[in-house]
C-alpha cells in the first residue's frame, strides 16, 4: 500500500503554491512505459538472438555438415548477451510522455513481426555473406565427412576448422 501512495504523498511540490502536485502521475507513466519497452526491447533481442543463431547453425549443419565452435557459443551467449542485456537496462524514460505507448503483449502482431522480420534479416545476411566467400576464388569449401574424415560420432570436432 505505501508504495502505491508514496508517488502522491511525497511527490513534486508546486512552486506557487507550496502543495503537493498531482503531476508526479505523467511521471509514473513515464517510468512504467519505459521499463515495459526496455522489457520488450530486451526480451525481444534474446528472442532474436536464440532464433537467429539457431537457425543459422541448423543451415551451416545441414548444407555444409559443419557445427559452430564452443567460443562462438560462448562468445554470443554470453559475451554480447551481458553486453546488451547491461545497456539496454541503463535506458532511462524520456522527459516527456510520448503519444504513442509501447505494446502490452509478448506475443502482438508488432512484437511478432518485429522479431520475424529481424531473424529473416540476420538469416538472409548471413546466406549472402556465405554465398559471397563460396564465390571466391581462392576459397575451398570443407565436408568435414570425406575431407578431414571426422566420423558421424565425433560430430563436436567439426567445429575444429575455420568453416565452423
Amino acid at each position: 500500500e505505501a508504495s502505491l501512495v508514496a508517488p502522491f504523498s511525497s511527490g513534486r511540490v508546486e512552486r506557487n503554491s507550496g502543495q503537493i502536485s498531482l503531476m508526479t502521475v505523467p511521471d509514473l507513466i513515464r517510468e512504467g512505459r519505459a521499463c515495459l519497452a526496455t522489457n520488450l526491447a530486451t526480451f525481444s533481442y534474446f528472442i532474436v538472438q536464440a532464433l537467429s543463431v539457431y537457425t543459422i547453425m541448423s543451415i551451416s549443419l545441414m548444407t555444409c555438415n559443419v557445427v559452430f565452435g564452443e567460443w562462438v557459443y560462448m562468445l554470443k551467449d554470453i559475451g554480447l548477451g551481458m553486453v546488451m542485456t547491461f545497456y539496454m537496462t541503463r535506458s532511462q524514460a524520456l522527459p516527456f510522455l510520448a503519444k504513442v505507448r509501447p505494446t502490452a503483449t509478448l506475443l502482438g502482431f508488432r512484437t511478432v513481426c518485429t522479431i520475424g522480420t529481424q531473424v529473416l534479416l540476420n538469416v538472409a545476411f548471413f546466406l549472402g555473406i556465405r554465398e559471397l566467400l563460396y564465390a571466391q576464388p581462392w576459397y575451398d569449401r570443407l565436408n568435414p565427412i570425406h575431407d578431414i574424415h571426422i566420423a558421424s560420432h565425433m560430430w563436436m570436432l567439426r567445429g575444429d576448422n575455420y568453416d565452423g
